[in-house]
């Protein structure tokens, strides 16, 4: 028997069959699955393409062929069957279904509907409503949205339960009314309204109303006659309310975003993979020297090209984010509007369409040009500091050479008759150590290991007496210029060194300036703030005097600048210039304490920033002078690792008198201290293995206070002695060691 469904009926169930939110499945005698809805893929977790290649046998694990084909016959009689059963999920889980079945022939071919709800949190059914055919009924109500059916009148002709709830009423009192009886005056007018335009015109239409504190979308959709004219209407009310307050919650979260996107001091752009600005933020233009995100999207037709990324660097970038969707933390060199550079550290990532495809990328773009600056600045002063230790290790084993050999040649040149052939070749053999000498004190004062003497000066005087030997470094063509502060700063230095550092730096002014130019001096006091502000460094709290040397050459550029304090850098040509003018200037001022920065533009000249500590002036307590006499009969302990040097020194004291008792190293020196009660002074070498001279030192005087040392090194006194003497409680010669000031030295120490 086929079942009698009108036209209307047809459109109805079409539309209901849309929105069910039960599975509807259409099978054959056999078994065959011939129809499923979206809502049997969401319960099954199959696809619809497999669901259609299925049986109710695969969904129905408790079901036989045989007991579905009794059920079968027995429906060919009573027609429909409401049970409860199971279904096994595609996961294999197994799941509690409730089964509205009907037998339907239909064309002479026998068909089953079953339409299985899900049972396993909500057990009951919307009931069937009596004017509705059993699947009409069952389709009608398993949605939990309006669903209805009005005439021209406005009667209803079909209603769900959840209609029936909204309206504070049951589905009997509402089918046979007037819909519009149900509704507040104002509504049902607007309602009445828009229902009549449909009917009018034959056309659908959707509007948005409120009730009750909640948000409803109406949709009406006609039903036609056999005359093609309305006669019917199907509506769907949805409850919107919760989704109308996602959207007031997004609009709010994008003016949160609006307001971090305007406000924030990093930069954040949308742009095209191919390189063309979308969107930018204040902070963005800022950044590149732009005055409003307008004047930077209109300025800019190509990121890449006119904000400087190097093609290779830029096919990377794209590559990178291609294929991982987003970069991080990647920094690069860019322009300003101006044409100045800056450091940026740019993070972006893709956005994708629904095809996987890539929309636009979202960056953010923070000015890393301080950091930089910064890490820049320390790898500088960490370059510096090795390369310090570098020139000290070489400078301390060369003293230890040159003493060897200016020793020894000055002992040949005190056994020389006046009239001796050789005796020139032995005075070019101590100048040229004499020479070196000098070579290696540039190296210690690099590394800030020169032995220098600090005492109380006036800077200006001796700024003001270096103007003489100044003026005659200089060429007639470059003229001097000295502004000394009112208030004559006094510091803790040594007067030569400072005179060194306005050599080295009036020289390569000098060279600077070929054609002639305007070399200036000045000094004056800063604080230590202002010291930080231009060397970049914190100094310690207090005054400080500086010494600004300017001249008007040609510059430097930026390579040049990054290495003028690299000893042995030179931009002279070959054998006219060691590369160690600078350096050493280097050395002294940090040797001294101090701080020293330099500006330099190419073609405009170059200012270099000398900063020493203010002290208060005192008075430098003045030692006696005492008759030098070299000679002596007194017993002395040489403790010394170089079998040269030990040698030597041996040499020099037993020809003068001095009996000599020797060690190697620093526990030798103290067994021989140990085992000779005569011993009158010990000559430690600062740097020896096993024991160094401090500790050495540290375990004789405990033994015998009164004795007298000498320390002997090629480093400066307060780096080998380290912290815990006082000034003027030991005695020290720097290496390399003339024999006439060494013997002049022991002797004034046993006279003392």
């Amino acid at each position: 028997m086929e079942m009698d469904i009108n036209e209307e009926h047809l459109h109805f169930t079409k539309f209901m069959v849309d929105y069910a939110t039960d599975t509807i499945l259409l099978l054959e005698k056999n078994g065959k699955i011939l129809y499923v809805n979206e809502q049997a893929s969401i319960d099954s977790g199959y696809t619809k393409e497999e669901l259609l290649n299925m049986t109710i046998f695969d969904l129905n694990p408790t079901l036989t062929p045989d007991a579905y084909m009794a059920d079968w016959e027995q429906r060919r009689r009573t027609k429909k069957a409401v049970f409860e059963t199971v279904h096994k999920h595609k996961s294999g889980r197994i799941y509690p279904v409730e089964v509205s079945s009907n037998y339907i022939n239909y064309g002479g071919r026998e068909f089953r509907c079953a339409i299985i709800r899900d049972i396993s949190e909500k057990k009951s059914m919307f009931k069937i409503l009596k004017e509705s055919s059993e699947i009409l009924n069952s389709l009608i109500n398993a949605t939990k949205e309006s669903l209805l059916l009005i005439d021209r009148s406005g009667k209803v002709l079909i209603a769900n339960d959840t209609t029936a709830e909204r309206l504070n009423t049951t589905v009997d009192r509402l089918i046979g009314s007037t819909l519009y009886d149900h509704l507040p005056r104002e509504v049902a007018e607007k309602r009445k309204a828009h229902f009549d335009y449909v009917f009018s015109t034959g056309q659908h239409t959707s509007f948005q109303d409120e009730r009750e504190g909640r948000w409803y979308v109406t949709y009406a959709y006609p039903v036609f006659d056999e005359k093609k004219e309305v006669s019917k209407l199907a509506i769907f009310a949805i409850d919107i309310t919760e989704r109308k307050k996602a959207r007031e919650s997004l609009k709010a979260s994008e003016e949160r975003y609006r307001a971090i996107f305007e406000n924030t001091a990093i930069g954040i752009a949308q742009f095209t993979f191919e390189g063309k600005f979308l969107d930018v933020n204040p902070a963005l233009a800022r950044i590149y020297g732009y005055s409003s995100p307008e004047e930077l999207i209109h300025s800019i037709h190509d990121i890449g090209k006119q904000l400087y990324v190097r093609p290779e660097e830029r096919k990377t970038v794209l590559e990178y984010i291609r294929k991982y969707g987003r970069i991080d933390n990647f920094e690069t060199e860019r322009y300003r509007k101006d044409g100045s550079r800056i450091w940026v550290s740019v993070s972006a990532r893709a956005i994708y369409d629904e095809k996987g495809d890539i929309m636009y990328c979202l960056g953010t773009v923070e000015d890393i040009s301080e950091k930089k600056r910064l890490e820049q600045q320390l790898r500088q002063a960490q370059k510096m500091e090795a390369i310090g230790i570098f020139a000290g290790g070489v400078a301390h084993d060369f003293n230890n050479l040159l003493t060897v050999i200016t020793g020894y040649a000055a002992l040949l040149q005190m056994k020389m008759e006046g009239e001796d052939p050789l005796k020139s070749y032995v005075d070019q053999i101590i100048s040229a150590s004499h020479k070196a000498s000098t070579l290696t004190a540039n190296l210690l004062a690099f590394s800030r290991k020169q032995p220098v003497s600090l005492k109380p000066i006036k800077l200006n005087e001796t700024v003001q007496a270096a103007e003489k030997f100044l003026i005659r470094l200089l060429p007639e063509n470059i003229t001097l210029s000295m502004k000394l502060s009112s208030d004559d700063p006094s510091v803790m230095a040594d007067s030569t060194q400072i005179d060194q550092i306005l050599l080295n730096l009036a020289a390569n002014a000098r060279d600077a300036m070929p054609k002639g130019g305007v070399l200036s001096i000045e000094t004056d006091i800063v604080e230590d703030k202002m010291i930080y502000h231009k060397a970049g460094e914190p100094a310690k709290n207090g005054r400080y005097a500086f010494i600004k040397v300017s001249d008007t050459g040609i510059g430097m550029d930026e390579e040049i600048k990054e290495h003028i304090f690299d000893p042995f850098f030179t931009t002279k040509d070959v054998g006219k210039g060691t590369g160690l003018g600078l350096s050493t200037v280097y050395g002294i001022v940090r040797q001294h304490n101090g701080y020293i920065t330099f500006d330099s533009e190419k073609g405009k000249g170059t200012t270099f920033y000398i900063y020493l500590p203010v002290i208060e002036w005192g008075v430098e307590d003045k030692k006696p002078v005492l008759e030098k006499t070299v000679k002596g009969k007194e017993t002395i302990l040489i403790a010394e690792d170089s079998n040269e040097v030990r040698l030597l020194i041996q040499e020099i004291l037993k020809a003068h008198g001095y009996s000599v008792i020797e060690a190697i190293d620093g526990e030798d020196a103290i067994s021989k201290f140990v085992s000779n009660d005569n011993i009158d002074l010990i000559v430690l070498d600062s740097v020896m293995p096993k024991k160094n001279g401090r500790e050495v030192y540290d375990i004789i005087v405990k033994k015998n206070p009164n004795i007298k040392v000498l320390f002997m090194s090629g480093y400066t006194k307060d780096i080998v002695l380290d912290k815990g003497i006082a000034e003027g409680e030991v005695n020290f010669i720097s290496k390399p060691i003339s024999p006439d000031r060494f013997l002049e030295k022991v002797r004034e120490i046993l006279a003392s």
